[in-house]
């Protein structure tokens, strides 16, 4: 099957949601039925039964019936699911095989649902901050063929096939971006460089601990061992500063560490995470402390959110302004030298 972070998963992780229509929120979804019909005591068979029967998704009934076959054939749930490595995290795995392992498969589909709706929740957020640099373009895209039609310069020419190959462009970026992510090394400077951009860079720090403070709790939550959370959180995180960090942290705990000292080593985690973690520690209370921190980071981000659609909303304005000027600019060129011209043609004298 090959490595679940290799191109071709990569790719399929991003196309699968958008073809298949089996979003991070329907994933949320069919985890919380799943949930509810084994907390009632209803056997693994009937529930997935049940649920395929009203499902309406094509790729969910695929999922439905390759646990089905699992399942008859005495495998676990979590071996059904690590057959769509483009559709379930490492995260969500992990979890499946650890409540099945200990006999909490309810608490953990559980806590995946939530942590799948805090994510959902956290992208939402992310790209409300980012939504205005797409109104930008729609709106001077839009204006530049209205003006065209009319018969008007404009500073930008829209054709169709110059808009087809914006399109394209947007598309390869993007799938660029995704691929640098998956590649050891150049996703470490990737994310290094985009946390450091002004505004963008706070949002992506933000929403990494709110992610990794999400994850750490509920797997922490779950039974999940300290060195196996750390490494899920760092995953789940989407950030591969915040990622090997984690990875940091677990080793030096195999050594002997504390995790108090390993955290407070770290050059990455925030000094709220730092103090949180060692609060934990001293108290055993590592849920409620990891709580009270992912309840911080997302008041945290909605704020640095609000931040860049404020940013967002006056580059808009700016944006839309000189476009107007140059439109303006353009539009009175045109007239002065139908004037001049007509001048001319009255007085071959006048220059």
């Amino acid at each position: 099957m090959g490595s679940r972070n290799s191109y071709s998963v990569v790719l399929r992780r991003f196309f699968t949601p958008l073809l298949t229509g089996f979003t991070a929120k329907s994933r949320s979804l069919f985890f919380n039925d799943l949930r509810r019909y084994i907390a009632s005591g209803v056997s693994y068979y009937d529930a997935i039964t049940t649920m395929r029967r009203y499902c309406r998704n094509g790729h969910l009934k695929r999922v439905l019936d390759k646990m089905l076959a699992m399942v008859n054939a005495g495998r676990g749930l979590g071996d059904a699911l690590s057959l769509f490595p483009a559709t379930f995290s490492e995260f969500e795995l992990a979890m499946v095989d650890l409540g099945e392992s200990t006999g909490k498969l309810d608490v953990a589909l559980a806590n995946v649902s939530e942590k799948l709706k805090s994510d959902y929740k956290i992208k939402q957020q992310v790209i409300k901050g980012l939504a205005w640099y797409a109104i930008t373009a729609v709106i001077v895209i839009g204006v530049s063929i209205l003006l065209q039609n009319m018969g008007h310069p404009t500073p930008i020419r829209i054709t169709p096939l110059r808009l087809i190959a914006a399109i394209v462009l947007v598309v390869c970026v993007i799938l660029g971006v995704k691929l640098i992510r998956a590649t050891p090394g150049l996703g470490e400077v990737f994310d290094a460089v985009t946390c450091a951009i002004p505004f963008l860079g706070n949002v992506r720090k933000k929403a990494a601990l709110a992610r990794f403070a999400t994850a750490f709790s509920y797997a922490y939550a779950s039974g999940s061992d300290i060195q196996k959370t750390l490494r899920l959180a760092g995953e789940s995180s989407m950030n591969r500063l915040f990622a090997a960090d984690a990875r940091r942290i677990a080793r030096e705990i195999r050594r002997g560490d504390s995790l108090a000292d390993a955290f407070e080593r770290s050059r990455i985690m925030p000094p709220l995470l730092k103090q949180t973690v060692a609060m934990g520690e001293k108290t055993g209370d590592f849920d409620q402390a990891m709580t009270n921190i992912t309840d911080f980071a997302k008041e945290e981000l909605k704020t640095a959110s609000e931040m860049i659609i404020q940013f967002s909303i006056a580059l808009t304005f700016l944006t839309l302004a000189v476009y107007v000027f140059f439109l303006a600019l353009g539009v009175y060129s045109k007239y002065l030298n139908k004037g001049l011209e007509i001048m001319r043609r009255a007085n071959p004298h006048f220059h």
